[in-house]
């Protein structure tokens, strides 16, 4: 079995799943979650999830509650995916970061240049001053921008890492297009040959399709799980990709994808 799918079964586990297949991972626990944000919610993604106004009365509860709220996956449970392929001293922006103790896990691991951006100043606000309670270096920023037009120089970034606001996104009314130019602004600030890291519930074949539309200059890369979970189960797909370098050449594709293998053989 290679290192990759060892990662597989590794997060398989800690999710208390037994069968997993490549290209998907099933999770009950997501529903549980989408109930513990509002009870109303169907078994589809809302559109109110890609409004700011549904977000800051949100965030405005959770404080009011003092509580925080992780989407998809823990930080330590994403740690898999995350150590092989970026380096601690890494600059990292993490959009639609929200009330998630995801960018706190992050520092404390040693992770500590991160740009931290949300639409909402309602959790920014809180953000910040959760950020100087807990005495996190100054290289950890809350910003407040809409991420498809984001206000960051080109070619700043050595990875993202996106954990359901391109989901979010695409719940919009106009899903397709605010995806399409959130993606091209994760393109235009990472560095050549920087990271995406993508955490969805959408399929394989949805995100190649969003991908493919944008036609960005990037190599793409997939994983995923499943479990035999019964009733309505959703999906947790995570997309690798790598913004092509100058004089990537022909087989960047292939050098990719050995890249992949040799981060997940450890």
């Amino acid at each position: 079995a290679t290192g990759l799918d060892a990662y597989q079964r590794h997060l398989g586990e800690r999710l208390g799943r037994a069968a997993f297949a490549k290209d998907k991972l099933w999770l009950r626990h997501l529903v549980e979650e989408k109930k513990r944000i509002d009870p109303h919610f169907a078994d589809v993604f809302d559109e109110a999830f890609g409004e700011i106004s549904y977000w800051d009365d949100k965030y405005k509860q959770r404080a009011a509650a003092n509580d925080e709220f992780d989407w998809f996956i823990s930080f330590q449970d994403a740690q898999g995916v995350l150590e092989p392929l970026i380096r601690r001293d890494a600059k990292i922006l993490v959009p639609g970061c929200g009330d998630a103790p995801f960018s706190r896990d992050l520092c404390a691991a040693g992770y500590e240049h991160l740009c931290n951006v949300d639409a909402s100043d309602v959790v920014i606000e809180r953000m910040r001053a959760a950020s100087a309670s807990a005495s996190l270096p100054a290289t950890v920023e809350w910003k407040v921008m809409d991420c498809r037009r984001l206000d960051l120089e080109a070619d700043a970034f050595d990875a993202v890492v996106d954990k359901a606001l391109l989901d979010c996104v695409r719940c919009r009314t106009d899903g397709r297009l605010a995806a399409a130019d959130v993606l091209r602004e994760f393109h235009r600030v990472l560095k050549p040959g920087g990271t995406l890291i993508v955490f969805s519930a959408h399929t394989r074949a949805s995100l190649e399709q969003i991908f493919d539309e944008v036609d960005l200059s990037w190599y793409f890369g997939h994983v995923g799980f499943e479990s035999a979970d019964a009733g309505k189960p959703f999906l947790l797909s995570v997309v690798i990709c790598e913004k092509h370098a100058p004089g990537a050449g022909e087989d960047g594709q292939a050098r990719f994808a050995a890249r992949l293998e040799r981060a997940f053989s450890g």
